[in-house]
This record gives C-alpha cells, sequence and structure tokens, in this order.
C-alpha cells in the first residue's frame, strides 16, 4: 500500500504504475515506473460518479496508442455498452486495459484474468478488501493488490488487512512521495528524500484542466455521459488550452 500525502499523488502513484507521465527518480521502495504496463488491471473507486472522472482523466492522459485501453464500466451504461465494454477486457494481453469501476458494478461479474488490483479508494470494509482482491491471482496465476491510502487511514487499513490475511501476509506501508528514512508523511525529517513531484503535477494539469470541461459538456448534453470514450473531436475540444489544479481533487469530488 502506498501512503500519500494528497488526493492528487492517487493520481500521480496510478500514472505512475500504469506509465503515464514523466519518469521521476524512483523510491528505491516504490514499485518501478509502468510496473503494470502491458498488464490489465482493474481500478476500484468509492462510487459510479468517481469512477466515471479518473476515466475521462485517464482517457484524456493517455496519448500514447500502446498504453492500456481506458474502459469505464459504469451504471450509467447500457446493457449492451457492458457487454462490449466487458468483450473489451477479455482481449488483453494482446490489448491490455484499465478497467474502472465501483464496487457495486464489478461485484458478481465474471472477469477476465487481472495482472493486478489497484484500490485508488481505499476499502473502509476487510469484506471489500476481500472482493476486490480476489479480482486477480485467480487459478493460480500471479497477481498484486495496490492500494492508494491517505496517511489518516493507513492504522486503519493495515489492521484490516491483516485481519483478512488472518496472518498469513503482511501489508506493507511505503511512502509515495517521501523515503520513509525522511521522516512520517505531512512532516519530520530532513527533506533530503523528497521526490520531486513538479513533473507529474505539470502533466496532469492538462488533463485535469480537459476532465473540468468535459464534465461541463457532459451537463449539457453535448458530450454523452454513458461512459463510451470520448470521440476525437470532444477530446481536441477539452485539451484546448491548458492550466488547472489538483486532478486527484476533481476526481474525488
Amino acid at each position: 500500500a502506498y501512503v500519500v500525502r494528497t488526493l492528487a499523488d492517487r493520481v500521480a502513484v496510478l500514472g505512475h504504475l500504469m506509465g503515464l507521465g514523466p519518469e521521476t527518480p524512483a523510491n528505491p521502495h516504490c514499485a518501478p515506473f509502468g510496473a503494470f504496463r502491458g498488464q490489465s488491471l482493474a481500478v476500484f473507486t468509492q462510487s459510479v460518479a468517481s469512477a466515471h472522472r479518473l476515466a475521462r482523466l485517464l482517457d484524456l492522459a493517455s496519448s500514447d496508442p500502446s498504453s492500456h485501453r481506458v474502459i469505464e464500466f459504469s451504471g450509467d451504461l447500457t446493457q449492451e455498452a457492458r457487454t462490449a465494454a466487458l468483450a473489451a477486457l477479455a482481449l488483453s494481453p494482446a490489448a491490455p486495459a484499465a478497467l474502472i469501476c465501483s464496487d457495486a458494478l464489478a461485484r458478481g461479474l465474471d472477469l477476465p484474468p487481472l495482472a493486478a488490483v489497484v484500490n485508488f479508494d481505499a476499502p473502509a470494509h476487510v469484506k471489500t478488501y476481500v472482493h476486490r482482491a480476489g479480482r486477480t491471482a485467480r487459478a493460480g496465476r500471479e497477481g498484486r493488490v495496490v492500494s492508494l491510502v491517505l496517511a489518516d487511514q493507513a492504522r486503519h487499513f493495515k489492521a484490516m488487512v491483516a485481519e483478512a490475511a488472518r496472518g498469513d501476509r503482511k501489508v506493507k506501508l511505503i511512502g509515495w512521495a517521501w523515503d520513509p528514512s525522511a521522516g512520517p508523511a505531512g512532516g519530520g525529517g530532513d527533506g533530503a528524500h523528497e521526490r520531486d513531484d513538479a513533473g507529474p503535477a505539470r502533466f496532469w494539469e492538462p488533463a485535469t484542466e480537459g476532465l473540468r470541461k468535459v464534465l461541463q459538456l457532459e451537463r449539457l448534453g453535448v458530450v454523452p455521459a454513458g461512459g463510451a470514450g470520448l470521440e476525437p473531436w470532444a477530446r481536441m475540444l477539452a485539451m484546448a488550452g491548458g492550466g488547472g489544479a489538483a486532478a486527484g481533487a476533481e476526481c474525488a469530488r
């Protein structure tokens, strides 16, 4: 689990794992840049609305055709669209995908094998954690579970995972934006091991501003809000201009 300082850090960690944005000097305790590149994964959020916003943000930030296909599995999708989304996910590993969904939407689905599960929003209950984690490492395959945890959630999360594992495994808490030897999150240490997050922050600014535009166009009925990928014209309109605030704050609304 990565302990993050801010909501925006959650987006930075996910982008780091997927290989989006500039490659920053690695904290030796962190997974390498692009660790999940070429692998299909499920990204769980706390609600259908946050899944939609995150899917849109990743879609806007993913300009490399060889990167993950972003597939939203939203309650706004028709049954036909849901079937198409699952069919697209089944194309992996030839075409790796990131399935962005909430717990309610993913429950009970027969998903194809996934190399990893990312808890973008940390689960509050042990049953939720077990359900999400069970989407990877199935039928004897290997799999990984990565959770993005705010500092004030870390103690509860560690105890919860220990309960789920029944002593068979331990959760390792890693400070994302700092080397743990430099001190605790939010303070302490001499700052010598801080990561340089200016590059990732600049990378996500255009996509964050584009997300705001897309959501506004959806509210006006110009762009369909049903979870389908953006049309090229809508992407160009959204990405015109620049600027913007932290991506994580927009996704967390």
